[in-house]
């Protein structure tokens, strides 16, 4: 049923055919009650929508953690960056750090819609999320300018404390 808040366009269209049918329920009867009833849709279609702008479903908690990491990443802020990396992965930290030691970046974007797996082992409940990701960034040597890096990357999250952290990622070819 988390579907049903992933995404604003089932409940306009579930609304609007429950509309249609009411419609030509109301042509065909010619019954006034029809009225009150499409009137609760309506009223039901704005209370769904607003449930749905409300509630954050782990898949979307996650995709909003990939869109911080975007961020952070084009301010270089390692200290935010490091906030994102679970407490069990100090390696990945300090493999993150070196690297950013090295460049300067200056872009970093999710290309298209990240595609999200959500599953559990006991009471850990952990994410996977597959993206496409631009990095535009200098060398800060000063030997490289505005190179562009496009991954598909395969981010690994689990969840600490309410939040998606990132315990493991791979970088592979986008192709």
């Amino acid at each position: 049923m988390s579907w049903l808040f992933e995404e604003t366009l089932p409940i306009i269209f579930i609304a609007v055919l429950a509309e249609a049918i009411l419609f030509g329920a109301l042509v065909h009867t010619g019954r006034r009650f029809i009225i009150f009833v499409m009137l609760a849709v309506l009223g039901l279609l704005g209370a769904s929508l607003l449930i749905e702008r409300i509630v954050v479903t782990d898949r979307e908690a996650v995709v909003a953690t990939l869109e911080q990491i975007a961020r952070d990443l084009e301010k270089n802020n390692t200290s935010a960056l490091a906030a994102h990396i679970a407490s069990t992965a100090p390696s990945l930290q300090h493999r993150i750090q070196t690297r950013l030691a090295r460049v300067e970046v200056k872009t970093a974007d999710v290309k298209g819609r990240p595609d999200v797996t959500l599953y559990s082992q006991g009471s850990v409940r952990f994410a996977e999320a597959d993206i496409k990701g631009l990095v535009v960034g200098n060398d800060r040597k000063g030997l490289l300018q505005d190179v562009r890096y496009f991954r598909r990357f395969l981010i690994r999250f689990r969840n600490e404390g309410g939040t998606w952290k990132v315990y493991e990622y791979e970088e592979q070819s986008p192709l």
